[in-house]
């Protein structure tokens, strides 16, 4: 839970939250390897175009604007590790999601924070 933000949302239970600074929320999981963060932005978070090798899909989440971004293009990256992220337009409780983890394992950690 975020409270800054009134944000809910569930991980995979291998994950645990770890306290970060420099994040709303931080978790990551050691088996499988994955790290999830939650960082506040601004209401344009949204508006952005998809970069090379990324793919963009809009939705509604409880009526607000959001955007998932598929392999999205995280700098410094080692290979054979991926990043998806999700945008969410809510004014003053914008934020923006990050899950980055083994390109295999990623597609199921993911599915479980975004269902």
């Amino acid at each position: 839970m975020v409270e800054s933000l009134g944000l809910t949302f569930v991980l995979p239970n291998t994950f645990d939250s770890v306290d970060d600074a420099d994040y709303l929320f931080l978790a990551q999981s050691m088996t499988p390897r994955s790290l999830f963060t939650i960082d506040a932005d601004t209401p344009a978070v949204t508006q952005g175009a998809a970069r090379p090798g990324e793919s963009l899909s809009n939705l509604q989440l409880d009526g607000v604007d959001a955007v998932i971004v598929t392999d999205a293009a995280i700098e410094g990256l080692p290979p054979g590790v991926s990043s998806n992220e999700l945008r969410v337009s809510n004014g003053a409780s914008s934020f923006s999601a990050i899950m980055s983890g083994a390109t295999e394992d990623l597609p199921e950690l993911w599915d479980v924070f975004v269902r």
